[in-house]
């Protein structure tokens, strides 16, 4: 393993950051203030306010006062209809809110949501955004409600990707009374990374939904952005100044676990007892290293099941703690937009360590270390991970040998100017015995102007018996104005390019993607809200040969209570060059296909006490027809309690085959407090799968759990059954973890 080239690594960086930062200056020169003067001058605390949601510690009155919210929507530019007041302060180790959420009508607060990382988006809520670097691009997001759940996240490239699976330390303690509600929160630095000056300058926003008016209103309102992405709009946040000799907390955080598992599968039962753990090293304020020894994911929340009807392998986000702190330094690939991006490219895409190709089946990871954080300005990231011998059935039916394999990503990045990036990244992938795989790549992220920027990347790949043909390229131009967005894009990927540490849906093309997006708020009647969304997605073969093409149209209306509809025609032509298994046994011959259809969608309010979304798609497919109906239904009948249920059908009529596919999916969680919680998923596929998983996940103090987790998959395929061999790893498993955090 490459661990001890990693630590020496960690040395010399700890060195070069010293050597980059320098003593720091007495006094910083005074900086710009934003437009409206949206500075707040924070104060030092004399003691640390007690953190219990009530707002009575007289320190408060040290405290820095915000206030005069201005709403977002529905009402642009209005003053917010009910008061908000925002105190702000720190000590050495903290910086500490306390917010109060006045409301003339308390008994109307909706605030159904207890559990950690539960969607907040239908509750009445606050959301803190700090922009440490004062980059105007990246910032850490917390937030809660009046029940004090707990959610936070890292914010990408003013919200181009928001990765709300990421997990700080953080306290909060909210109250309710006559008056509305009041929040208290103690954020720890230890929690943040920042630079070394003293004093600094923080990017700063606060955020208020008001549920049943579905309100949005900021401290410092940021009006008419494209697409209502107000909230992401990190460069035209107020600022936090003065902030001075923090204090990052303990350098080092200890995470060992143990557990107990139970497995009783096809291929035969065992109980066994493992432990492990991750070791977080604070290299500087800026720099954080963790290292893992045999590393457990037994309380990553299970994928949802999708059905695959087409041409492309399927997408399943990144879900393990482990890989999502930094996931945004280390992310490389295509532009992410507020729209699922057509054929997605990832070229480093972490769910390829520890799992197979399928997802079905855990990879053993002996251990790694991961590095993320800034050196001076060039943000910095490295990773290093083992993953042991595998043995699996893949969905072919074939036995497939994991090799022990070791993987390394090195990315760097720099600012070159205001909101600008280059990248470098390089990525190493080293299997015992043949299989060597590399990767190269530069990319970058250019704004010229608050409107228009470019984006885009240069990647190489190296592959035994694999020679030339092996490039990538991409580069969109973007104008994104108050109400359209236009884009343009081209993308070229070679014959032999073969990321295998990433995620890409097919090689060998030449992709051109134009879009063009208008968001309007004529706000008359029951119409609040129009977009029209349009593309033209032109996807040929390295020689020039039509691949794909697909024309399409988006037109979604929303009234104040954000139900709406939308209505989409879509005419698709896909080139067949080999036969392609459309659905079990259903083989499509090569062929030129020219389909259309109109899919109309339905989405009830949310934030009502029961909820529903339905689609209708029909038409041309390939050369026949389908007929997509899906059926979703979100209950929140009670505090803690959330149900939900989904059927999603395809009724398909081909040449070659009629058949039916049917995705039932239920899931019913239930919080008993903002720190224990249950959850169970059914998911189940006709004639392919049925699994379940339940998961009981108690907080027992900060960052240290009792995870319950129980699963069963049941192969539903006849003919796989009857082989002996399954990709979905059939049985059941019952997993007791207990992880326990410590700092010093």
């Amino acid at each position: 393993m490459k661990i001890r080239s990693i630590m020496m690594l960690l040395m010399g960086l700890q060195g070069l950051s010293a050597a980059a930062q320098g003593p720091p200056p007495a006094v910083l020169p005074a900086v710009a203030q934003p437009p409206g003067g949206y500075t707040v001058d924070i104060r030092r605390l004399s003691t640390p306010p007690t953190i219990d949601g009530k707002l009575d510690d007289a320190v408060w009155q040290e405290a820095a006062v915000l206030g005069d919210f201005v709403q977002d929507n529905p009402d642009t530019g209005q003053p917010a209809t009910q008061k908000t007041a925002v105190r702000l302060g720190y000590d050495s180790r903290y910086l500490y809110l306390s917010i109060r959420c006045f409301d003339t009508e308390p008994g109307k607060i909706i605030a159904p949501v207890l559990e950690r990382d539960g969607d907040l988006s239908n509750d009445d809520s606050v959301y803190v955004m700090l922009d440490t670097f004062h980059d105007g691009r990246n910032a850490f997001l917390f937030a809660t409600n009046p029940q004090g759940a707990q959610l936070d996240g890292i914010v990408r490239n003013e919200g181009e990707e928001q990765n709300l699976e990421w997990d700080g330390l953080w306290q909060v303690a909210t109250s309710r009374d006559s008056e509305g509600w009041a929040a208290e929160i103690a954020i720890p630095f230890k929690t943040l990374r920042f630079s070394t000056k003293n004093p600094q300058v923080w990017g700063f926003n606060v955020f208020r939904y008001l549920a049943r008016r579905k309100e949005e209103s900021a401290w410092r309102p940021i009006l008419k952005e494209w697409a209502r992405l107000s909230r992401y709009k990190i460069s035209e946040f107020g600022e936090i100044h003065g902030l001075r000799d923090q204090v990052s907390g303990g350098r080092y955080s200890f995470l060992p676990y143990a557990l107990t598992r139970h497995r009783d599968q096809e291929s035969g039962r065992s109980t066994k007892g493992e432990a492990g753990g991750d070791l977080k090293i604070s290299l500087t304020s800026q720099l954080v290293a963790d290292l893992t020894v045999n590393t457990d994911f037994a309380e990553a929340e299970a994928d949802q099941e999708q059905v695959n009807l087409s041409r492309f392998k399927l997408f399943f986000p990144e879900k393990r703690q482990f890989f999502l702190e930094g996931s945004n330094l280390f992310y490389f690939g295509d532009r992410i937009t507020v729209f699922d991006p057509p054929e997605p490219f990832v070229f480093f895409f972490s769910r390829q360590i520890g799992l197979t190709l399928n997802g079905a089946v855990e990879v053993p990871v002996i251990g790694g270390a991961k590095v993320a954080g800034k050196v001076g300005d060039v943000s910095v990231g490295m990773l290093n991970l083992e993953t042991d011998r595998k043995a699996y059935v893949d969905d072919s039916g074939r036995r497939v040998e994991e090799p022990r394999t070791d993987y390394t990503v090195v990315r760097l990045k720099t600012d070159i100017y205001p909101h600008s990036t280059l990248g470098l990244i390089a990525l190493d992938k080293d299997p015992t015995g043949p299989g060597h795989n590399q990767g190269l790549g530069m990319d970058w992220d250019l704004a010229f102007g608050s409107r228009l920027s470019s984006a885009g990347f240069l990647a190489q790949t190296q592959t035994p018996g694999l020679h030339g043909n092996d490039r990538a390229y991409s580069a969109d131009l973007v104008y994104k104005g108050p109400v359209m967005r236009l884009a343009e894009t081209y993308k070229d990927f070679e014959d032999n390019f073969n990321p295998e540490m990433g995620f890409l849906p097919r090689a060998g093309i030449k992709k051109s993607l134009t879009e063009g997006s208008w968001i309007l708020v004529p706000d008359k009647g029951l119409v609040h809200q129009v977009s029209v969304i349009t593309s033209f997605d032109h996807t040929t073969d390295q020689r020039g040969n039509l691949q794909t093409q697909i024309a399409f149209l988006d037109v979604g209306v929303l009234n104040r209570d954000r139900a709406g509809m939308a209505v989409i025609a879509t005419d698709d032509i896909e080139v067949l060059d080999l036969p392609l298994e459309i659905y079990k046994g259903v083989v499509l011959p090569p062929g030129s296909y020219r389909f259309d259809h109109l899919f109309v969608g339905y989405a009830s309010d949310y934030t009502r006490p029961l909820a529903c979304t339905l689609w209708y798609d029909n038409g041309e497919f390939y050369d026949g027809r389908r007929l997509r109906t899906l059926v979703a239904l979100v209950a929140r009948p009670a505090t803690g309690l959330n149900l939900s249920a989904s059927w999603d059908r395809s009724n398909v009529h081909l040449k070659e085959g009629d058949f039916i596919s049917d995705l039932v999916q239920s899931t019913v969680s239930y919080s008993f407090s903002s720190r224990l919680s249950t959850r169970l998923t059914m998911q189940w596929e006709k004639v392919d799968n049925l699994r379940a998983n339940f998961l009981i996940d108690w907080i027992y103090r900060p960052d240290s759990h009792v995870f319950l987790v129980y699963n069963d998959i049941r192969d539903l395929d006849s003919l796989r059954r009857s082989s002996g061999f399954s990709p979905l790893d059939p049985g059941r498993s019952v997993t007791l973890k207990l992880s326990r955090r410590l700092d010093f």
